[in-house]
């Protein structure tokens, strides 16, 4: 099978060091929960450059929001690492302080580089009742 051969053709390349348990984490502080890679399941000295991996797996209880400023994960504030995230149903919507407002299909990724610092709010263009699943995947960006 070619999936085999794939896979096969990744661990020769890179060795496994091991494999742990997700750790389940409620990052909003409510209903919402996620399955959390690292830092939860391996220690960060390991995961170096990567800060954080979350995977979610959740049907949307809203829909979609019409103000261009509203979005269901409120603003808040990042810097110092790049987030990645893919999309693999739902839509995917982001604002930020730089006035960056935009919505990408599915399956579909996104990249944001904080740099010095941004502020930032995301979700709200998914259909009411779709389940809105993906990963996030927080890189550290070494200093000047």
């Amino acid at each position: 099978m070619k999936t085999e051969s794939v896979c096969k053709a990744a661990t020769m390349l890179m060795g496994i060091r091991r494999i742990a348990r997700q750790g389940i984490t409620h990052p909003f502080g409510d209903h919402r929960s996620v399955k959390q890679a690292f830092p939860a399941g391996i220690k960060k000295e390991e995961a170096d450059p990567f800060l954080m991996c979350d995977y979610f797996d959740m049907a949307e209880r809203v829909g979609p929001v019409q103000d261009p400023d509203e979005f269901p994960v409120g603003w808040h504030p990042h810097r110092g690492f790049d987030i990645a995230s893919y999309l693999k149903s739902g839509i995917g919507r982001h604002g930020d302080s730089l006035g960056n407002r935009e919505t990408y299909s599915t399956p579909g990724m996104q990249w944001m580089s904080c740099g010095s610092g941004v502020e930032h709010a995301e979700g709200g263009a998914t259909e009411k009742g779709t389940v809105m699943q993906g990963f996030q995947i927080w890189i550290n960006v070494p200093g000047d």
